[in-house]
């Protein structure tokens, strides 16, 4: 495990580097703790609906500005929503490390939230919704958690539905971004080469606002509930999710590791087999070999 500095500021905006002078290139990222379970129903999809509005423009750059820039330094510049976190993030040069944070930076925290931009963004995000339900893997890892959880919110869909995408107004996206958006709810990483104190300054520049008073909401215990859901959906192939609880995954995944292979090799049916992350009683992930189901703008 490599050795990393974490700095916390006095208003729990947290800090985490990771140097490497070997490095050419820099990895970052900004962690935000907004996800779909903090959102109600008629909030459903806000948190993924933020994460594709922040590419639209901010104080400083234009949506325009903000390709454009980050082709120029030939960086990854991209997000994604969880279940309990929003995450931007890039990967650039060492010399553009600083330029590439104040980027995402200014667009985290500085959006423009315009109402053409979300009006046009509506139609975007529903039709991502569509393709997510065409698609069979995603729908059936969805209807998994549907039935894992049935009666908490990580059961929700990460993308929400039509009617409450259709449903938000700027106003409602700029609450949201008060309450959860906010220093002590933020994490900032940075692995690879990178000038130390220029990035400081920079999170100072940028993450020193006062604390929120509003304070994040605890999620109740997830309790996983064991289940049969079966889906019917015309495909040439079948998907099929297998879920357990944390307690019994760790043994469950060797089974499924030494299994995969034999019943490729005696039947040569199975297209692939992963793992994916599972929640315990307490709703913190697992922290297992997995394959994300991330949501990306």
């Amino acid at each position: 495990m490599p050795e990393y500095e974490k700095i916390t500021f006095e208003n729990g905006f947290r800090l985490l580097l990771s140097e490497d002078s070997r490095a050419k290139s820099c990895s970052m990222g900004v962690w935000v703790g907004s996800g779909s379970c903090y959102e109600s129903d008629d909030t459903a999809g806000i948190s993924h609906f933020i994460e594709h509005m922040v590419f639209k423009g901010s104080a400083l750059y234009s949506s325009e500005d903000i390709a454009s820039i980050s082709h120029r330094m030939g960086g990854e510049l991209n997000a994604y929503t969880d279940k309990e976190c929003t995450c931007f993030y890039t990967r650039v040069l060492s010399a553009d490390a600083p330029a590439a944070f104040e980027l995402i930076a200014d667009m985290v925290t500085s959006p423009r939230l315009d109402a053409d931009d979300l009006e046009l963004e509506k139609g975007v995000v529903c039709e991502e919704i569509a393709m997510y339900e065409s698609n069979p893997a995603d729908l059936c890892a969805d209807l998994f958690y549907l039935v894992a959880f049935p009666e908490h919110k990580l059961g929700k869909n990460v993308l929400g539905t039509r009617d409450s995408v259709n449903s938000m107004t700027p106003d409602m996206l700029r609450k949201h971004m008060d309450r959860f958006y906010s220093p002590a709810s933020t994490v900032a990483c940075f692995c690879g080469k990178f000038e130390r104190d220029k990035i400081i300054s920079l999170c100072k520049r940028y993450f020193s606002s006062p604390a929120n008073k509003s304070a994040i909401p605890a999620l109740p215990k997830a309790d996983f509930c064991p289940g049969v859901h079966i889906f019917d959906k015309k495909t040439e192939q079948n998907q099929i999710v297998i879920g357990f609880s944390a307690r019994l995954f760790g043994r469950c995944l060797r089974v499924v590791v030494s299994e995969r292979w034999r019943v490729r090799r005696e039947h040569g049916r199975v297209a692939r087999i992963g793992e994916k992350g599972c929640y315990d009683r307490g709703g913190s992930p697992a922290r297992v070999p997995r394959h994300r189901d991330r949501r990306r703008a």
